[in-house]
């Protein structure tokens, strides 16, 4: 997502396989050293957050490898990001 002054930021979000409609959303900020990793353990992070609170089937390994692909697929089409209102955080 990028803000009105031009900086950006990832929602990291995973859906829950036992409830379909419960989703997790992780927000990080973007642009930092060894972003596809640290956006590989907020995925992960969050899918055992989704197995501690509903018992979720969710392998949290296999969610932050598909974080990490899908980054990569994402970060090569500019394009990408859309308008977001998050206020920054510090890291």
């Amino acid at each position: 997502m990028q803000r009105r002054n031009g900086s950006r930021y990832l929602e990291v979000r995973v859906r829950s396989k036992i409830k379909p409609n419960t989703k997790r959303i992780g927000i990080m900020e973007q642009g930092h050293a060894n972003e596809r990793q640290k956006v590989g353990v907020l995925a992960g992070a969050i899918a055992e957050e989704l197995c501690e609170a509903y018992s979720d089937t969710l392998e949290p390994s296999a969610v932050a490898r598909a974080a990490m692909e899908l980054h990569g697929e994402l970060m090569a089409d500019p394009r990408v990001f859309g308008m977001g209102d998050e206020p920054e955080r510090s890291n």
